[in-house]
């Protein structure tokens, strides 16, 4: 059975554009959200199962997603790509977290800077996991734009919007 994925249709300054709901289940859905301030900047939202996860299992499934968009972007042999460290970032505490302790999944971002299109851009990935489904995010903006630090925040602050606006 088809069941619909409920999501904000705005989070901020961001407003929800387009939908794509993948045809294996598994895949999940995609929503873009353009920044209704920038009409060039958007965000691209991924939310698709999780299961119960624990936060060593979710760190590990961070930094797989990691390692899979380093390789892709060295694989385009566009040119150098430059790698920022991952970290967490605070989010609304999801239901039952503080019985986890240390086992409660820490949303957590990591940000670089890629070669793309003659331009370079710099890349954030954000993800978290709520209500058994991961929620990903992926923000990129021509560098020299923004700083690092501003590009990254903006994707963490969307993400735990998001993940706010969905408890």
């Amino acid at each position: 059975t088809d069941s619909p994925a409920l999501y904000p249709l705005r989070v901020g300054d961001w407003e929800a554009m387009g939908e794509k709901r993948y045809e294996r289940q598994e895949l999940g859905v995609s929503v873009r959200y353009q920044d209704t301030r920038k009409p060039d900047r958007w965000m691209d939202l991924y939310l698709y199962p999780a299961g119960v996860m624990f936060d060593p299992a979710f760190e590990r499934v961070f930094q797989y997603s990691i390692d899979e968009i380093v390789q892709i972007a060295r694989d385009r042999n566009a040119g150098d790509v430059r790698l920022a460290h991952a970290r967490t970032f605070a989010t609304a505490p999801a239901a039952g977290e503080g019985m986890l302790g240390e086992l409660a999944v820490k949303a957590r971002s990591f940000a670089m800077e890629v070669p793309m299109r003659d331009r370079r851009y710099l890349s954030v990935l954000a993800m978290t996991v709520r209500d058994l489904y991961f929620i990903k995010v992926r923000y990129s903006v021509e560098a020299g734009s923004v700083s690092d630090e501003d590009v990254q925040q903006q994707a963490e602050s969307f993400l735990a919007g998001f993940a706010e606006d969905i408890r």
